[in-house]
């Protein structure tokens, strides 16, 4: 998936958001590795000539994670002494 990512990101000259936007439309509960992420904003700023602050991979990385661990709809086991 990073790949595909990475290809949108050159070919298409699309930014990093963007590229995982319509990947996500196509396949929902991709998750890449924050490391992977990161090498994908290196990508796009080779591409766009533009550095984003750090706060940007913080910001992608929670985003997702919060899609994927949605625990709302998961019933939660009832509390013991032990916990």
């Amino acid at each position: 998936m990073t790949a595909v990512l990475a290809y949108l990101i050159k070919s298409h000259q699309w930014t990093l958001r963007h590229a995982y936007d319509y990947v996500m439309e196509r396949r929902s509960g991709i998750c890449p590795n924050i490391g992977f992420v990161a090498e994908l904003m290196r990508i796009e700023e080779g591409v766009f000539g533009i550095k984003r602050n750090s706060g940007a991979v913080s910001e992608f990385y929670l985003r997702n994670k919060e899609e994927m661990f949605d625990t709302e709809s998961v019933e939660q086991p009832p509390r013991t002494a032990f916990f």
